[in-house]
């Protein structure tokens, strides 16, 4: 929590950091986050189902990304009820594409616009903890790369999240720094 206050504060005034490297592996880093969240995918009866394109590589922040990997599996795991989360990770030859699905509790159509937005959720607070900072942060760090995030989703069907990334875009003085 106080690492996204401070990413907050970073992001708003312009001095979000990153490192940019050549040919990050987003498979790797997929896997890993996976991992450290499988224990408590089993503790909650829950599979976490990887299917994933070997060594999609490209020119990113690894940090960040797995930054953005761990606020969608954070999200999966509080809002996907008991069912499995899916992550699904193809690319070719220009982008890579991640998609994360539940099968949960979903998020109502009016709400859809405002969930990548600071400080705002697709559910009630006092059934869920949290502070809307994950989804806003996880965009500002796509978008950051050159990238976009979407989501469809339907309430009490579950919710995916699109994550589109070039794999060699050309960065930006700010972002490179």
């Amino acid at each position: 929590m106080i690492e996204n206050l401070m990413d907050v504060s970073r992001i708003t005034s312009g001095k979000l950091k990153f490192k940019i490297e050549n040919d990050v592996n987003l498979t790797s880093i997929v896997s890993q986050v996976a991992e450290f969240y499988r224990p408590e995918f089993n503790q909650a009866h829950r599979t976490l189902q990887l299917h994933l394109q070997p060594q999609v590589t490209g020119n990113w922040d690894a940090m960040r990304l797995s930054q953005v990997i761990t606020n969608l599996i954070s999200n999966s795991l509080k809002y996907g009820g008991t069912k499995p989360v899916e992550f699904h990770l193809t690319a070719n030859e220009n982008q890579a594409t991640l998609r994360v699905k539940d099968y949960g509790i979903g998020i109502p159509a009016t709400q859809l616009d405002r969930i990548f937005h600071r400080f705002e959720r697709g559910i009630a607070e006092n059934f869920y903890p949290g502070m809307g900072l994950g989804l806003w942060i996880t965009r500002q760090v796509v978008e950051a790369l050159s990238g976009k995030i979407s989501i469809k989703s339907e309430l009490r069907i579950g919710s995916e999240f699109t994550v589109e990334l070039p794999r060699h875009p050309i960065y930006s003085d700010e972002i490179t720094g």
